[in-house]
């Protein structure tokens, strides 16, 4: 059996054989520092990520807007297929996003043409693929409904525990308030507010700009979905 400190959850449902394959088509570890940019919203895509170490933002601008962050993906995500799919429909398919490293980073690269040939040999790749987009659909409605109808405490609690699966739990969460209350949705002074209260109340430690999650079982309480 293929085993890594790191299993790429995309494959992690293929068998051994596909799993190493696809693993063996993906490039040499690529590193990127703190705060490096890694993909541009608009730019051409021609290569998908997995991340091997570290953790990433996702961002996106609408207009004349600052990109706001949407999404953080740590060890075993992976990001930049779907302009990669759009590439049979395209001639220049373009990302949809911006995504920059929150830490050191390190990446494995997968080409297009070399993702292309692995769903034509393997179908289940394709499968695989179409199902995280699925997935990922029904997180963004099910953000979307918790953003409209929720009130702050619930979805700072929401996103803090999804923060915990993409850190780890007992790893503190390193990003600022800005940073979460893009995630939530919330002004820096509502999430201000609201980290404030759960530090009273023992749920999380704050310093600087990393957050620890002391009582989890207590944010799920706040987090009705889970």
């Amino acid at each position: 059996m293929y085993k890594r400190a790191v299993k790429w959850k995309l494959l992690e449902h293929l068998p051994d054989e596909q799993y190493r394959e696809v693993r063996g088509k993906a490039t040499k570890p690529a590193r990127f520092r703190r705060n490096s940019p890694i993909v541009f919203q608009g730019g051409e895509g021609q290569w998908m990520y997995f991340i091997e170490e570290g953790h990433v933002a996702v961002k996106v601008g609408r207009g004349r807007e600052a990109p706001k962050m949407i999404r953080v993906l740590g060890p075993g995500d992976h990001f930049g297929e779907l302009a990669l799919l759009r590439s049979a429909a395209v001639e220049r398919p373009l990302r949809n996003a911006y995504v920059y490293a929150l830490d050191d980073v390190v990446l494995y690269q997968l080409w297009g043409a070399d993702l292309d040939e692995l769903r034509s040999k393997w179908p289940a790749v394709t499968a695989a693929i179409l199902n995280a987009l699925l997935e990922e659909i029904d997180r963004l409605s099910l953000e979307l409904d918790f953003a409209k109808y929720e009130i702050a405490r619930r979805r700072l609690a929401h996103q803090l525990l999804y923060l915990e699966e993409a850190y780890g739990s007992g790893v503190a969460i390193q990003l600022s308030a800005q940073d979460i209350g893009e995630l939530c949705g919330l002004s820096l002074m509502s999430v201000e507010d609201e980290i404030l209260e759960l530090k009273a109340r023992g749920l999380i430690e704050r310093s600087d700009t990393k957050i620890a999650i002391l009582d989890h079982d207590a944010l799920k309480q706040l987090d009705r979905r889970r």
